[in-house]
């Protein structure tokens, strides 16, 4: 049997970083991720029910995401969240060295082309 494949190099980095912080940062980072996933989706001027739909996710627990109410999504809800919002999963738990590289505007229209495409699709 071969070995398992080595990580990319971006997600060494990241394993590396959340190897050196302690614990309690990463609770912390953990519990305010709710916030992140609030203040993303006003800076894109998205509504609950658009970042619902795109992440496959009821506006209401998109909601309780954002209040606190729900601290340890799925990895489902984590990936949903992420294409809607147009974040990896490191931004979303905020472990992210580098700020947005993309405009909000432009996450926003990747966002509708994406869901445009989507439903062309799947018509």
């Amino acid at each position: 049997m071969s070995a398992p494949p080595s990580p990319a190099p971006e997600a060494k980095i990241m394993l590396e970083g959340l190897i050196e912080r302690e614990p309690s940062d990463f609770d912390a980072l953990l519990a305010s991720y709710g916030e992140r996933v609030r203040d993303r989706r006003k800076a894109l001027g998205l509504t609950l029910d658009k970042v619902a739909a795109h992440a496959g996710l009821t506006k209401s627990y998109v909601w309780e995401i954002e209040n606190g109410k729900s601290k340890n999504p799925t990895l489902r809800t984590a990936h949903g969240l992420c294409r809607a919002l147009g974040w990896t999963f490191a931004d979303l738990v905020g472990v992210s060295e580098h700020a947005d590289t993309l405009d909000p505007v432009a996450v926003n229209i990747a966002i509708q082309v994406d869901a445009a495409l989507r439903a062309r699709i799947s018509s």
